[in-house]
């Protein structure tokens, strides 16, 4: 049998989440909040949608789950510009490991280079080639291609955890 986990892509204002195995799409989605709002008000909206999602994920047995932290590097790739739109993120990110974590679901974290340096555009065509038949469609998904993240850090994190061997 196949391990399920959550994964997420955190992002202040639209957050991709998929329920997922190795094989197959179980559930995913975006997490929307309303731009008009202020970032904390957006965050608390999206934390409080992600816990009707570990709850989803709980109920098909689901009990790791994976989520992209803020590495070291997003200010460099933006030239140190919108420093404030990074620093709203890291709290958005914060704000819902520390939801998962409270959940008592295992939590694994991981830096955003497991994109491998590819761009959104090329990882959403990635994502749709491997993942259309388990439900994939782009038309779902956030200009962003947040719902193609989320499902492209899950296969990431299922493949090295079966390389490793754990």
């Amino acid at each position: 049998m196949s391990q399920t986990i959550l994964a997420i892509d955190p992002a202040s204002k639209t957050t991709g989440w998929a329920i997922m195995t190795a094989f197959e799409i179980i559930d995913g989605g975006i997490l929307r909040s309303t731009s008009t709002e202020t970032a904390i008000n957006r965050i608390q909206q999206q934390v409080e949608c992600l816990t009707e999602i570990i709850d989803k994920a709980k109920g098909v047995g689901v009990d790791e789950c994976v989520i992209e932290i803020p590495g070291g590097k997003q200010g460099a790739k933006t030239g140190g510009r919108n420093v404030a739109s990074l620093s709203v993120y890291g709290m958005a990110a914060g704000a819902m490991w520390a939801t998962l974590r409270a959940s008592g679901l295992h939590v694994h974290t991981v830096s955003p280079e497991w994109t491998r340096g590819l761009t959104k555009k090329k990882r959403q065509q990635n994502v749709s080639y491997k993942w259309r038949a388990s439900g994939y469609d782009v038309t779902m998904d956030s200009p962003d291609a947040d719902l193609a993240d989320a499902i492209g850090l899950g296969e990431w994190w299922l493949v090295t955890r079966k390389l490793k061997g754990a």
